[in-house]
């Protein structure tokens, strides 16, 4: 995650539900940029009902009756007393089992952090690419012209194409940023033969030198899958580049299109 994205996020996890620090410099900096950011935006949501729930989980936690009277009385004790000292400890322990129970509501309503390991956070938003996406920069359906296109316009045009996906016709080609680095975005048609469980699929390809940390999340050559909704994923490492194959197609047929490459 960029450093700005993650000084956001820390921002608006520290703000206040009841909107004491929205006026705050630093938070209208961070909202406006959880309004531009989608996966920012629906952390946020999850953030924000997530902290009205603790509140109101919290309310409901009831302390024992007169337990600040008996904490003080106590500790006056204990100065008076060595030997009372365990009177004190009970009270201690009493307040303790009242924070305890709030720590146990908090564990089952935190909601899951944004930042995640830099290659599920790349295939989630590479998901939303396709689900936004309204047009190609180029289109054609032989993949030696897509190839020339992207060689001429600093794309990446030596992607590891999957041997099942050699033979299929191209749709066009798609050159993005996504945090800085550039992506370069293949789409083939579905199976000629008309296999129900073939789809179009979606080659995302980021050379290491635009992002090593992606590089360094995974260095595996064999491609490993993923189920994402209706979404099925490959990811593999080749030559200092991360690729990314995203189809609808079913699972055994996404994984037999890498069969003997």
């Amino acid at each position: 995650m960029p450093p700005q994205s993650l000084q956001n996020q820390l921002y608006l996890q520290a703000m206040r539900p009841s909107g004491q620090d929205a006026a705050q410099p630093e938070m209208v900096e961070a909202m406006r940029a959880a309004e531009q950011d989608p996966v920012l935006g629906d952390w946020l949501a999850k953030e924000q009902a997530f902290d009205r729930s603790f509140a109101a989980h919290l309310a409901t936690v009831q302390p024992p009756a007169h337990l600040q009277a008996t904490i003080l009385a106590g500790v006056r004790a204990s100065r008076q007393a060595k030997g009372r000292r365990t009177k004190v400890w009970r009270v201690l322990a009493a307040a303790a089992a009242v924070a305890l129970l709030a720590g146990i509501g908090y564990r089952e309503l935190s909601p899951r952090p944004l930042i995640e390991p830099p290659l599920a956070q790349f295939r989630h938003e590479m998901i939303q690419t396709l689900e936004s996406v309204h047009a190609l920069d180029h289109k054609s359906a032989r993949a030696d012209e897509v190839k020339q296109w992207l060689a001429e316009h600093q794309g990446i045009a030596d992607a590891g194409i999957p041997v099942g996906l050699s033979e299929r016709e191209t749709i066009g080609c798609k050159l993005f940023e996504w945090h800085g680095a550039q992506v370069t975005l293949i789409c083939f048609r579905p199976c000629p033969s008309g296999d129900p469980q073939s789809a179009s699929a979606h080659l995302f390809v980021v050379d290491e030198k635009d992002a090593p940390e992606l590089l360094n999340a995974f260095r595996a050559q064999a491609p490993a899958f993923a189920e994402s909704n209706a979404w099925t994923s490959a990811v593999w490492q080749r030559e200092g580049k991360i690729h990314l194959l995203i189809s609808r197609s079913a699972m055994p047929h996404l994984q037999g299109l890498f069969a003997g490459g």
